[in-house]
């Protein structure tokens, strides 16, 4: 490798391995907990979520317009130009 310096080295195991064995707990967490009462509970973080955003930070906009369309998994706002990504995540972490 020294005559090499930009070649890449191989890897020497296997990536998903780790991968693997989070979707094995989370489907023992599915298990356990149901999966009802999973959506339940991410409908319940989204609602919080999107509470808090509206509240705290008036000025950021939906991507998707329509409530009906959006998911309860995740969601994208629009960051007004005046705005700083690294300021909006800053004063939720203050929060």
């Amino acid at each position: 490798m020294g005559d090499e310096p930009n070649k890449r080295p191989k890897p020497f195991h296997t990536h998903p391995v780790v991968e693997f064995y989070a979707f094995r707990e989370a489907l023992k967490f599915l298990s356990y907990e149901g999966l009802e009462n999973i959506w339940r509970r991410h409908a319940a973080v989204h609602e919080y979520t999107v509470t808090k955003l509206e509240s705290e930070l008036p000025q950021l906009q939906y991507f998707v317009q329509n409530e009906s369309d959006r998911l309860i998994s995740y969601f994208v706002m629009k960051i007004p130009d005046n705005l700083q990504v690294r300021d909006i995540i800053d004063y939720m972490l203050e929060k």
